[in-house]
C-alpha cells in the first residue's frame, strides 16, 4: 500500500535530501511522521551488516591435545547459515595455506555458541614445536584478509606462496651445497598472537616408561658426552644418529629437549635457545639413544 500523508506526497518516491528536509520542517505533524518512518526503513535496508570478529586462539580437545583455532564471532541476530558460511571462507583459507606445505593436519569446523563458531586444526603430535607452526598458520590466515569479513580469494595468493616456496628451496639447496651450518635465523619462528588458553601438555611429550625390570630413576640423561662422539661433521653425525634411531629419532630428540635446560649440555641448550645444531649435539643423541637401548636390553 502507498503511503501518503494530508497533502497527497507519496513518501515512497521522494529522494532521501526531500524526506529528510520533511522530517525536519514539514507543513505538519502526519507529513513529519511519514517522512521520518520512510527516511528510517531506506536506511536500515541499507546499512551494511556488522562486520564478524577474527581472533586466534589456542584451546584444548576434550582429550587434551592443543588445539589451534581462529575463533569465528558474528554479531547478534546472525542466523546459524551465515555464521556456517563465513568458518567455511576461513576453512578454506587454511585449507590454501596449507597446500604447499607438508602438514597433514585436519581443517575441522564446529559451533561454539549461538553466534561463535571456530575453525580448528586437528594436529598430529601436539608438541610445542608442531603448536608453533600451527600459530604461524593461523597468523598467516588472519593477516590476510582485506578486511575483517572479507578474505580475499585464495588461487592469486596461493600461487605466490608456491613462488616463495620455490625460492626458499633453492636457497637452501645452495647453502648445503657448500655445507653451510644452519643459523639460528633459518630456524621458522611462530608469529605472536593473543591465547585465550594456554597449550596443553601433550600426552606424547611424557617421558617414557622405562623398561620391566630396569631401576626406577628420575634422573634425566646425563650431560656428558663420550669422546669418540664428538668427530665427523654435522652432517655426518646427523646422519648416524638417525640410521641408528630411525622412525624414532624425532620423539627421541623432543623427550631428551624436555628433561629442562639444568640437566643438559651445552650444546643442547644452545639448540633450546634456538641456535645451530652442532656435530656435539647429534653425536650427544646418538650416545644417549645407543645408551637406551642398551638399557632396555638389560
Amino acid at each position: 500500500m502507498t503511503k501518503h500523508d494530508d497533502t497527497g506526497l507519496r513518501m515512497d518516491t521522494l529522494p532521501l535530501d526531500r524526506l529528510r528536509e520533511l522530517a525536519a520542517a514539514g507543513p505538519n505533524g502526519q507529513t513529519r511522521a511519514e517522512a521520518k518512518r520512510e527516511l528510517e526503513a531506506r536506511l536500515a535496508a541499507t546499512e551494511a551488516p556488522a562486520a564478524p570478529q577474527l581472533t586466534a586462539r589456542v584451546s584444548a580437545s576434550e582429550f587434551g591435545t592443543p588445539r589451534p583455532e581462529i575463533v569465528v564471532t558474528m554479531p547478534r541476530g546472525t542466523s546459524y547459515r551465515e555464521l556456517r558460511a563465513q568458518m567455511l571462507e576461513v576453512a578454506a583459507e587454511l585449507e590454501r595455506q596449507l597446500a604447499p606445505t607438508r602438514e597433514a593436519w585436519e581443517v575441522q569446523v564446529r559451533q561454539v555458541d549461538e553466534y561463535v563458531g571456530a575453525v580448528h586444526l586437528e594436529l598430529m603430535d601436539g608438541t610445542a614445536r608442531e603448536v608453533d607452526r600451527a600459530k604461524m598458520v593461523l597468523s598467516a590466515v588472519l593477516g590476510s584478509a582485506v578486511s575483517p569479513d572479507v578474505l580475499p580469494p585464495g588461487p592469486p595468493r596461493r600461487q605466490r606462496d608456491l613462488k616463495a616456496e620455490r625460492e626458499r628451496r633453492k636457497a637452501r639447496a645452495a647453502a648445503e651445497a657448500v655445507e653451510a651450518p644452519p643459523t639460528a635465523a633459518d630456524e621458522p619462528q611462530a608469529a605472536l598472537f593473543t591465547t585465550t588458553s594456554p597449550a596443553p601438555v601433550a600426552a606424547n611429550d611424557a617421558e617414557p616408561a622405562a623398561a620391566p625390570g630396569a631401576p626406577v630413576s628420575e634422573a634425566p640423561p646425563a650431560a656428558a658426552m663420550p669422546e669418540a662422539a664428538t668427530t665427523g661433521t654435522w652432517k655426518e653425525e646427523r646422519k648416524r644418529f638417525r640410521a641408528l634411531a630411525g622412525v624414532a629419532a624425532s620423539a627421541f630428540e623432543t623427550r631428551l629437549l624436555g628433561y629442562g635446560r639444568e640437566h643438559l649440555p651445552a650444546h643442547a641448550v644452545v639448540v633450546l635457545d634456538g641456535g645451530e645444531r652442532t656435530a656435539e649435539y647429534w653425536a650427544w643423541l646418538r650416545a644417549e639413544f645407543e645408551s637406551t637401548q642398551r638399557s632396555a636390553e638389560v
